[in-house]
């Protein structure tokens, strides 16, 4: 690589680490907010996914938390385009947080059984309301899983806003308001 390429790829490098380590603090503000509101128990899970045919920058980086009777799963969408063209998110081309709350509070992890299947529309009946869908998932062992999803853009969260009273209102105080699973 020639000097100038080098000093862009070291840059964009950088621009993304910087990107991750704020998604991750930002994930920490959220779960410390999840667990002081009592919606979950702090038990957490996270996940990036990835090809394994060659390296690609992620579609999503997410997280989850478990409450009582459910699941919280908060998607960090970073490129809206490869969501596929069924994506009930559509409007949304600028990267976004998806939340999901289910109804499976034994499946932390399950991200592609679940929250992926929602934000690209796959195996669920689904009622949009207002700015959030519900519905209920096909599961393999016949118990169906109830959720909730709704969007925001990250731009929610940068810097120079109140970010904590930014995840109070728009995640907080949203998910207390779903309707019970």
């Amino acid at each position: 690589m020639k000097d100038r390429q080098m000093d862009r790829f070291s840059k964009n490098y950088e621009w993304f680490d910087q990107l991750f380590a704020g998604l991750e603090s930002l994930y920490d503000k959220i779960g410390n907010a999840l667990i002081a509101a009592e919606l979950t128990t702090g038990n957490t899970h996270r996940a990036v996914e990835y090809n394994r045919s060659r390296p690609v920058m992620p579609k999503y980086y997410a997280r989850s938390w478990r409450g009582k009777t459910y699941v919280i799963q908060i998607y960090a969408v970073l490129n809206p385009t490869k969501l596929g063209i069924q994506n009930v998110f559509n409007n949304n081309r600028s990267p976004s947080f998806i939340v999901v709350m289910h109804s499976r509070a034994d499946r932390l992890g399950w991200y592609g059984g679940y929250g992926d299947q929602i934000i690209r529309f796959e195996q669920h009946k689904q009622t949009r309301v207002s700015q959030r869908v519900s519905g209920t998932i096909s599961d393999g062992d016949g118990k169906g899983t109830r959720f909730h999803a709704f969007q925001l853009p990250l731009s929610t969260f940068v810097d120079g806003q109140n970010i904590e009273k930014a995840i109070q209102t728009q995640i907080v105080d949203k998910l207390k308001k779903l309707p019970k699973l």
